[in-house]
């Protein structure tokens, strides 16, 4: 039986010359499309299967890729190479370890315990950065409603613009779209890392225990994400 899809599912199938960026959700038939993709390059477009990269998520959905693809009988004794981001990048500094850094293929890191110790003094690498480094607090503040969305950032420029242009949050992105009022980035302390966490707590709890008094009207707090 021939697979029935929809029109935003062919167009992903279809595609071809240049970059492609597919956003969809749970159960919108990813993996289906991928496959249906990957035979239409083979099909209409002569790519040879083993050009042909997929990468998922999980080991359970690059088998589940490969076992409908095994099914398709044009692709003979040639298989596209599907596996996870993790095992791509293994494979690349595997097969190329000078451009990776290394001057052989570094065999021996593949070890379990020998990945759990890299890990382990990379997180500890980034954890002391974190804490040695100076973070700002900053409130986003609607002028009219007094709204407002405590966080902490690095680089509050960048924040900013961030939030301006497609915020994380969702209320501040619904208010920020609707563009009924201004609102005004400021950052309202600097503190070390180790101390961003309770600083920002502090925050949020000062604005939503004396917004009500100080700045009137009917407000609410937009709490802040880490």
């Amino acid at each position: 039986m021939k697979l029935k899809l929809d029109a935003d599912q062919i167009k992903a199938v279809e595609h071809f010359q240049g970059p492609a960026l597919v956003v969809a959700g749970p159960g919108s038939g990813k993996t289906t499309v991928i496959k249906e993709r990957i035979l239409s390059l083979i099909q209409k477009h002569d790519v040879d299967p083993e050009h042909i990269l997929a990468i998922a998520f999980t080991n359970a959905a690059a088998e589940e890729m490969e076992k409908r693809l095994r099914s398709e009988q044009i692709l003979n004794h040639k298989q596209p190479k599907i596996c996870t981001l993790h095992v791509f990048g293994k494979d690349l500094i595997t097969d190329y370890p000078e451009q990776a850094g290394f001057k052989e293929a570094p065999y021996n890191v593949w070890d379990a315990d020998d990945i759990g110790q890299i890990i382990n003094k990379e997180k500890y690498q980034l954890l002391r950065a974190t804490y040695t480094a100076l973070v700002a607090i900053y409130k986003f503040e609607g002028m009219t409603t007094r709204r407002c969305y405590i966080g902490q950032t690095i680089d509050p420029e960048k924040r900013e613009w961030e939030h301006r242009t497609y915020s994380s949050n969702r209320e501040l992105r619904d208010a920020l779209q609707k563009g009924d009022e201004k609102f005004e980035f400021k950052v309202i302390a600097k503190v070390n890392g180790q101390n961003a966490d309770k600083k920002e707590t502090d925050y949020i709890n000062l604005y939503r225990n004396s917004a009500a008094v100080n700045l009137g009207g009917d407000i609410d707090l937009v709490e802040g994400e880490n």
